[in-house]
């Protein structure tokens, strides 16, 4: 049902498959993709994850240089690390692109 009232309000031909896919969330980012269908926001920004204190890969994020700071929400037992991402030239953010017709 919805695909056919949104086909018909895009314009656009009804889909011949209805089957999903599961959301690919973080994994796509190490390929450099968005983690989803939708256009990120910016093509750069800064990620941030959280991680047990007494997690074994803190160590080897420290080595690679990456900003690690205690949580200020959860206290000293999460850390919190920032990852810069960076999509490719040709990744369009949304701002870039346009849902009309």
């Amino acid at each position: 049902m919805a695909d056919k009232v949104l086909s018909e309000e895009f314009g656009i031909p009804q889909s011949i498959k209805l089957t999903s896919i599961k959301p690919s969330g973080t994994v796509s980012l190490l390929a450099g993709a968005s983690p989803g269908i939708h256009f990120p926001a910016s093509s750069a920004y800064i990620r941030r994850i959280r991680l047990a204190a007494t997690s074994e890969l803190l160590g080897p994020i420290a080595a690679a240089g990456y900003h690690i700071e205690d949580d200020v929400v959860a206290g000293p037992d999460t850390k919190v690390v920032s990852i810069p991402i960076s999509f490719d030239k040709r990744v369009l953010t949304v701002q870039e692109v346009s849902a009309k017709k």
